[in-house]
């Protein structure tokens, strides 16, 4: 068969391993681009990582020194002493009190913090001081839930959209309360207050870094304050918790931070690469120089026996295994190939002998005698119609049992050729005998068997098993079940059976076409004949196997396959 396409070993090699030498060299680059990736962005979440730190550091150090400034405020001599005194607003003790506590205040407020931030002391009694020029509303401020609130918790972070404390224009203002308490009496009289704008917060991170990048304040999940870009929100976030319980969301570019890849491992991978592809390169040379000639010799060869007989064994030199291997196994194949030949031979030569044997069986002259006497009684007792279909019968008989010279006769032909043998034999024995035909699926007798396998079989359980009976008489049950491509019959007389170790001895010779018994084991030549014709045409897992209990009855079981008219078998 001539092959469209078809190139020399020389160039297929080649071109297999210029491919591989892609794939491998393209592995290798998508490898150590993945490790240059996997290192950037190593180092791009270490730099926003640090960062963040840094934005949390600055914010942090606002709030906490707004927290201390309202604990030092707290804990001031003077502020203790003002909490003791009972001074009504609008006298002049007021007035006086009030512009010492504000000096003081202011005092504290500039020594903590680098701005002037907006601080207020609110009593219950209704005094109000603060620090710096910041203008107090006028409004009692003390039934407001705001101040109530303030009063009863600890350091308390607000975000209130405008200041109920300050007459402020801002929005958006981030207040810290702190209760005051008398140290004297332990209870709460006022609260601290100190209010921060975006101004003061956005001043705490510019000075951090100028990198572009968005930040986000948020209080129990909800965005309270922000600055830079929005459109960085779409990029990777890094949270980190305030001190006071908000959380600062950074989101930044990693093409922002201007990080580049180790100088030192960009020149290790390329050396890596180089080294590699060399490596492979001389690898690759090496391999098509020793596999690429003996393949050519052993093409060569090929082609030699090719045009020649399968007697010539193949020659090499090779050192490589597997081509050793295929020159033994191509050698081993061909005295295989001679065998199966010879042996193919052989076993034609042993199936002409069996059918030669059947052939010399179809005709069994006892048979044909007492068939003709039996006829020859119908007519001497006047039974014209009794011998007319005894001799129907016999005709038939004989007509299936030639089959026109074929070898394969339908199932269906096979059961009829022996349903008439059958009958006949209850003819003859006077009823005696009795049979019965069972066939789970009768789609099988379509199919086709090898012919003469049945009656031999039936004719061997009356004369060896019913008639030594001492009645003479008995019943012959056949059963018929199919199983896939196969099919099992069963063929079980009640005659005198056979003894157990007989049994097993018939079947070690049925189970080996090889072993030929040296006399009549009780059974007839004709059903080791008809068992090694089944194996030599199927195969040894079909055949005939025996199951017998002594003086009780004989079982019979044939194994065959199903086959179409060539002798295919049906799957």
């Amino acid at each position: 068969m001539k092959i469209k396409n078809a190139h020399s070993i020389n160039q297929t090699l080649f071109r297999y391993l210029m491919i591989i030498f892609m794939v491998y060299v393209l592995f290798i680059t998508t490898f150590l681009s993945y490790i240059y990736k996997t290192q950037i962005d190593y180092l791009n979440d270490m730099e926003v990582t640090r960062m963040s730190l840094y934005y949390r550091e600055s914010l942090d150090n606002l709030l906490l020194s707004c927290e201390s400034l309202c604990t030092s405020i707290a804990k001031n001599y003077d502020i203790q002493t003002m909490l003791r005194t009972d001074n009504k607003p609008e006298t002049t003790e007021f007035y006086k009190e009030k512009v010492d506590i504000n000096c003081k205040t202011s005092f504290l407020v500039q020594s903590y913090a680098e701005e002037e931030l907006p601080l207020a002391i609110l009593l219950d009694d209704g005094r109000k001081f603060k620090s710096g020029n910041f203008t107090l509303l006028e409004h009692d401020i003390v039934d407001d839930s705001f101040y109530q609130k303030a009063r009863k918790g600890p350091v308390t972070w607000w975000h209130l959209p405008k200041s109920n404390i300050f007459r402020r224009l801002e929005t958006d203002l981030y207040v810290v309360t702190m209760p005051l308490v008398n140290i004297s009496t332990n209870q709460v009289n006022g609260i601290i207050a100190i209010e921060l704008n975006q101004t003061a917060l956005n001043n705490a991170l510019n000075h951090v870094s100028s990198q572009p990048a968005y930040f986000r304040i948020t209080q129990d999940g909800t965005p309270i304050w922000h600055l830079g870009d929005e459109a960085l929100a779409e990029t990777g976030s890094y949270s980190q918790s305030l001190s006071n319980g908000w959380q600062l969301e950074v989101y930044t570019e990693p093409s922002n931070l201007n990080l580049s890849f180790p100088p030192e491992l960009v020149c290790i991978f390329i050396v890596m690469l180089l080294i590699i592809i060399v490596t492979f390169v001389l690898t690759s040379r090496g391999i098509y120089n020793r596999i690429s000639y003996p393949i050519s010799v052993l093409a060569t060869n090929m082609a030699h026996i090719k045009m020649n007989t399968l007697d010539k064994p193949m020659e090499t030199n090779t050192e490589i295994s597997d081509i050793l291997t295929l020159y033994s196994g191509y050698n081993t194949m061909l005295q295989r190939i001679n065998m199966l030949i010879e042996n193919s031979k052989q076993e034609e030569k042993e199936i002409r002998k069996a059918q030669y044997a059947a052939l010399q069986a179809q005709i069994n002259p006892h048979f044909l005698y007492n068939t003709l006497d039996i006829i020859a009684w119908q007519i001497r007792m006047k039974d014209s119609e009794s011998a007319l279909n005894t001799l129907m019968d016999f005709s038939t008989f004989f007509r299936l049992s030639l089959n026109r010279g074929k070898t394969l006769i339908s199932l269906k032909d096979e059961f009829e050729h022996m349903r008439i043998y059958l009958e006949i034999m209850r003819v003859r024995y006077d009823q005696g005998i009795n049979y019965s035909i069972e066939i789970d699926d009768p789609g099988i007798l379509s199919y086709y068997c090898s012919k003469l396998i049945l009656q031999p079989v039936v004719e061997n359980s009356i004369q060896h098993g019913i008639l030594q009976t001492p009645s003479q008489s008995g019943n012959i049950s056949i059963n018929a079940v199919r199983d896939g491509s196969d099919v099992t019959i069963r063929i079980k007389d009640d005659g005198i059976g056979i003894p157990k170790e007989k049994v097993d001895e018939l079947n070690a010779f049925l189970s080996d076409i090889n072993k030929h018994p040296e006399k009549d084991q009780g059974l007839g030549y004709g059903i080791f004949n008809i068992n090694r014709r089944i194996k030599l045409s199927n195969g040894n897992e079909y055949g005939i196997t025996i199951e017998s209990c002594c003086r009780e009855y004989t079982l019979v079981i044939i194994k065959i396959p199903l086959l179409d008219k060539e002798g295919t078998v049906n799957v």
